[in-house]
């Protein structure tokens, strides 16, 4: 869904060996998701690994975005004027994923609901089961009951 409404800004320098590292993960998350990345050089060269030949050479895009640092990415939509950090630094594709979805998230891309389900846990299943909010002590068998009372009343079985 994000990658339908938005891309990714991929500033980097020619010379940047984080950069080499990171066009491969950013490729990954096109083929997967059908991002569209944007490759931006700021030094007008390209990478010396080949990936993103056409790119753009930065013209102020990057000192208006805050770049001070690359790899940085940006995620943004069509329009220019919804641009947000991702980050400055090189991420694996877990992490950039994660970033990814916080922005959307925050940007009001995805609704809250839409981003938890992306986390793999359903948050009705979370209990507090720490020492303090349980009314037994911590003897196995009255732990084992109290979830499962807490799970019953929920409507849930554990």
């Amino acid at each position: 869904k994000i990658a339908r409404q938005a891309g990714i800004f991929f500033f980097f320098q020619s010379t940047c060996k984080q950069c080499e590292i990171q066009a491969p993960v950013l490729k990954s998350l096109h083929d997967r998701y059908g991002f569209v990345i944007f490759p931006v050089s700021l030094d007008g060269m390209p990478l010396a690994n080949g990936m993103y030949p056409d790119y753009a050479t930065d013209r102020g895009q990057a000192r208006a975005l805050g770049v001070v640092k690359t790899p940085a990415m940006f995620l943004g939509r069509p329009s220019g004027k919804e641009i947000v950090p991702l980050g400055q630094n090189t991420l694996a594709a877990p992490q950039l994923e994660e970033h990814i979805l916080a922005a959307a998230r925050d940007a009001g891309w995805i609704t809250p609901e839409e981003y938890n389900r992306t986390q793999g846990m359903d948050a009705s299943l979370a209990l507090n089961l720490t020492p303090e909010a349980m009314p037994i002590g911590l003897n196995e068998e009255a732990v084992v009951e109290y979830i499962k009372s807490l799970y019953q009343e929920l409507g849930k079985k554990p």
